[in-house]
């Protein structure tokens, strides 16, 4: 129990990495969810991560796969940033008083969303081997968009063919559809 607990802090500086980073991507959108739900106690503002990585992927998705734009983390940077400054500009546009949940909402989100967030990261720490179910195809997966600079990434069985343009990972699409 002690070295799972170790474990735990070990990964706390990552955890809290990707809090902000979905913090950054929530707030990136936070005028346009506050302004779609409007009529909502909390303005949306439970929507703001769900709504921010659903659109930033779209984009970055479609930068890659259709205008051969580099898959990377730049790119992810600087597509934040435009939503970013797209969603402020429309709310000032569309909506001069769009309001804004409670500071005492924001807090409640955020540490619900923090706890969920650092509990499952503890779980999945403590049994992160590849026994079971689909891990293998998932880091197969992961592995294949790191390497490459497109989308779809190139199939992780095939990626070391010199056709390039044939095997690109399309079958888990239509799972996410």
């Amino acid at each position: 129990m002690k070295n799972m607990i170790g474990n735990f802090f070990a990964w706390l500086p990552q955890i809290i990495l990707w809090y902000c980073a979905f913090v950054a991507i929530g707030l990136s959108v936070m005028p346009i969810t506050a302004y779609l739900f409007q009529k909502f106690e909390d303005k949306g503002y439970a929507f703001t991560k769900a709504l921010g990585v659903s659109i930033l992927s779209y984009i970055v998705f479609v930068l890659a796969r259709y205008a051969h734009i580099p898959f990377s983390s730049t790119v992810i940077a600087w597509c934040l940033t435009g939503i970013s400054l797209v969603s402020w500009i429309l709310s000032r546009y569309l909506n001069k008083t769009i309001k804004l949940p409670s500071i005492k909402t924001i807090v409640l989100y955020e540490s619900i969303f923090f706890i969920a967030l650092a509990f499952w990261s503890y779980v999945r720490g403590n049994e992160s081997s590849l026994r079971s179910l689909e891990k293998f195809m998932d880091l197969g997966f992961i592995y294949s968009a790191f390497r490459g600079t497109s989308l779809p990434p190139q199939d992780m069985w095939y990626a070391q063919t010199t056709n390039h343009g044939a095997f690109f990972i399309n079958y888990y699409y239509l799972v996410t559809i």
